[in-house]
């Protein structure tokens, strides 16, 4: 679902399961120009994690840095409208 889109989920399940689905497809715009992954901290204590996590393991949480410019087609659409 884009957020462009004025449909209105009244039902919570058909709520949830398009939070769902939008979590998991999602792309942002732009170019990718870095990303790094950290330990999702779900364990006991205050101590931070420090051993390496996979980003593909479900202890890691991947943050993505994008850059956008006016160049970026779908960016361009936004800006004119």
């Amino acid at each position: 679902m884009f957020l462009g889109s004025l449909d209105i989920l009244e039902d919570e399940e058909a709520f949830r399961a398009q939070v769902e689905e939008d979590a998991v497809s999602f792309k942002p715009i732009g170019t990718l120009i870095h990303s790094y992954t950290r330990h999702s901290g779900t364990g006991k204590g205050k101590g931070k994690e420090t051993a390496l996590v996979e980003p593909d393991s479900d202890e890691a949480l991947v943050f993505e840095a994008y850059h956008v410019c006016d160049k970026t087609p779908l960016c361009r659409l936004v800006l004119l409208t």
